[in-house]
């Protein structure tokens, strides 16, 4: 079993898992989309320093209630929570 990582499947949509090829493939099935539907360059791991700069929003933006926090800490919740549900859609939205 390897680390869990959070990797930019687009501009947009984050996906958990293990490794590259993990989340590719579980991405491809899990959306129905078609290898040649993914844009070159994706998935791509998030370096150290975007997962403690990107921001995670449990809840909706603008809700008085929501809570933030960085990518990387919503990882170790996720991780803590659950060790095998992975790979998942981590986070979708703008960074």
């Amino acid at each position: 079993m390897g680390e869990i990582k959070v990797f930019a499947m687009s501009e947009y949509e984050w996906v958990a898992g293990r490794t590259a090829e993990e989340v590719k493939a579980w991405y491809i099935e899990e959306i129905g989309l078609r290898e040649k539907d993914i844009d070159e360059g994706y998935p791509r791991a998030l370096t150290e320093a975007e997962m403690g700069r990107f921001t995670f929003y449990d809840g909706e933006r603008g809700d008085e209630d929501v809570e933030t926090m960085t990518f990387k800490e919503q990882l170790r919740r996720l991780v803590g929570a659950d060790p095998d549900q992975f790979p998942c859609i981590f986070a979708e939205g703008e960074e």
